[in-house]
């Protein structure tokens, strides 16, 4: 997992070395059933003018990334990245 902050925006990204899985028929899947799950925070992210990506296939595993605007000057503490 790794976090970035900048000026504007605050990045998390989450990878593993699964299985993986079909990420476009899964959110066709989501859509068709009103499922939650990854695909319901896409929709919440995009909400928030942020957004949720979905990398991953079966065999090679997944990396999530989520992005989100700041709103007003927010630091963490010690800086970021």
């Amino acid at each position: 997992m790794s976090l970035t902050w900048r000026d504007d925006q605050v990045g998390i990204e989450v990878r593993d070395d699964g299985r993986g899985f079909d990420a476009a028929r899964e959110r066709s899947v989501a859509a068709d059933t009103g499922a939650f799950g990854l695909f319901s925070i896409r929709e919440r992210m995009r909400s928030k003018d942020g957004s949720l990506d979905i990398d991953s296939a079966p065999g090679r595993g997944t990396a999530v990334t989520l992005v989100l605007p700041l709103a007003g000057e927010v630091r963490p503490s010690g800086g970021g990245t």
